[in-house]
């Protein structure tokens, strides 16, 4: 019995969940605005601080949502803290202390990725990433006609125009193949143009 870490095995199986109290939890925290070198109460209070919201937002976030996972379960924690997330997707930082089991827990919230998701897994989704274009203005005080292209080149622009026509097209022959072949479809055909504003669109989304 002496190899057991806690009571767990004494307890019922559906009475564990709510019965953490003799549990230490290690937690590694993201904290990129402070030294390591930092007090660990000064860290805690950086965490939980109103001020400055727009300072390490994400650790922050991260950090209260495991506030409410220790109130909910009645755990303890042990903090350890990192200046990064990891080296590469899975070595060193907070992502490498996760891999080898150095931690139990990542507070901060992190990138899910084909090869992090082989060694942990996310117990919460704490937000979502979307792919856009988007067109930057050059750094100058005086803004022109011209100020959206000026970022790129003639090449860019061709390659972008002939991209949209390609879809475009595709789009357009879907919608005939619909018509023809679907039982339900629209009670009309979009016109090329049509297809080609919506590739537009759907592509500066």
């Amino acid at each position: 019995i002496k190899r057991y870490l806690s009571q767990l095995h004494t307890r019922s199986k559906y009475g564990n969940r709510d019965k953490l109290h003799d549990i230490t939890m290690r937690v590694s925290v993201v904290i990129t605005q402070l030294p390591l070198s930092t007090p660990v109460p000064m860290m805690l209070d950086f965490l939980t601080s109103e001020n400055n919201s727009d300072v390490d937002p994400i650790s922050r976030f991260g950090y209260r949502i495991m506030l409410i996972f220790k109130d909910l379960f009645g755990c303890k924690m042990r903090y350890t803290f990192r200046s990064h997330w990891g080296i590469n997707e899975t070595y060193g930082g907070s992502i490498g202390d996760l891999i080898s089991c150095e931690a139990d827990f990542l507070s901060t919230p992190f990138l899910s990725t084909a090869a992090r998701v082989k060694y942990v897994s996310p117990l919460l989704e704490t937000g979502g990433f979307s792919s856009i274009c988007i067109f930057r203005t050059p750094r100058s005080s005086s803004m022109k006609g011209e100020a959206f292209v000026q970022p790129f080149d003639g090449s860019v622009w061709l390659v972008f125009v002939i991209l949209l026509i390609v879809v475009a097209i595709f789009l357009w022959y879907t919608f005939i193949l619909e018509m023809r072949n679907c039982r339900t479809y629209l009670p009309y055909t979009p016109s090329l143009l049509s297809t080609g504003l919506l590739a537009f669109g759907s592509a500066c989304y």
